[in-house]
């Protein structure tokens, strides 16, 4: 495990560097290559090289790990405000990833952590959660998600995540209110609100309490709680 972790790390430095490197699309050689049948240039990357149903359950969990990393590199290009050319190559990664992930269901159907560990799992649901620019595979993922939820191979968290992503995208409110956004009030305290309108409020803790999830008003304290510790300064720092 230590040498996937790390040689996913190579990856995603990778990424990054080649991202905010490369001036013109011709020196950004994945651009070109992102396709189904094709190859990731880097190290260490996913080959698309194979059909999925030729691949060992040990590649798929390769591929699905090494894309989440992927994505979490060009995220950070993202947060830089990237230029036209990086977002044309951000978004030939992204939909990439969406049909190679579309290609993993046709063969396996969710990946659940019974069949691809709890990792590449968990690196499914961050590529689902990502492909917002295809939402009928996000919807796609939500069903076979919703499937595994009765038998417990499913974190019934992430499910109402992808639920109010979707429904976002859509043009609709939250289900769930896992969408929410820290900010300091007018007393100083970290406080989580909802990112986007919440339909049916007065239903919301019943639907949570549904999926076995905490009321909404203790989520939103968590997730305060969390960001105010991480905003303290650590013990021994020298700032």
């Amino acid at each position: 495990m230590a040498k996937s972790g790390a040689m996913r790390g190579v990856l995603g430095t990778t990424v990054l560097a080649c991202l905010m490197g490369c001036q013109g699309s011709a020196s950004f050689e994945a651009e070109a290559a992102l396709r189904p049948g094709a190859v990731y240039s880097g190290p260490a990357v996913a080959t698309f090289a194979l059909p999925v149903d030729q691949l060992t359950v040990g590649q798929i969990v390769h591929e699905l790990t090494a894309m989440a990393e992927a994505n979490r590199a060009l995220a950070g290009v993202t947060n830089l405000h990237p230029t036209s050319t990086q977002a044309s190559q951000i978004g030939a990664i992204d939909r990439s990833h969406a049909h190679r992930l579309g290609q993993i269901l046709d063969v396996i159907g969710w990946p659940t952590e019974r069949v691809v560990g709890a990792e590449a799992s968990a690196a499914a649901f961050e590529i689902a959660r990502a492909s917002s620019h295809d939402p009928e595979l996000q919807r796609r993922c939500l069903s076979l998600m919703h499937d595994r939820l009765a038998s417990g191979e499913v974190d019934p968290e992430r499910v109402a995540l992808l639920t109010d992503r979707v429904r976002i995208q859509a043009g609709k409110g939250q289900w769930y209110g896992t969408h929410v956004r820290v900010h300091r009030n007018e007393h100083g305290t970290m406080v989580a609100t909802e990112t986007a309108p919440i339909d049916d409020a007065a239903g919301l803790d019943r639907r949570r309490d549904e999926l076995g999830l905490d009321p909404w008003r203790h989520y939103c304290r968590k997730v305060a709680d969390t960001a105010t510790r991480a905003s303290r300064p650590t013990l021994g720092s020298n700032h």
